[in-house]
């Protein structure tokens, strides 16, 4: 997790941003989509997990609300 943080921050200073458009930059690139937290991630929110909630939230004993 550190190494992906380290090249973002070389990256950040590469383009020679101040410090407010570092954090920002730095931020973008770890929470991407293609980002290494969401790789951490990826497999503890996959889509049948996602999908199991909606139907606890969308079914009521079995039956549709709404």
């Amino acid at each position: 997790m550190f190494r992906p943080l380290e090249a973002a921050i070389a990256n950040a200073e590469a383009q020679n941003l101040n410090p407010e458009e570092t954090e920002a930059y730095v931020l973008n690139m770890m929470f991407a989509e293609d980002g290494p937290v969401r790789t951490l991630l990826d497999p503890f929110i996959s889509q049948p997990i996602g999908y199991d909630r909606f139907l606890d939230v969308t079914l009521k004993n079995g039956k549709k609300t709404g």
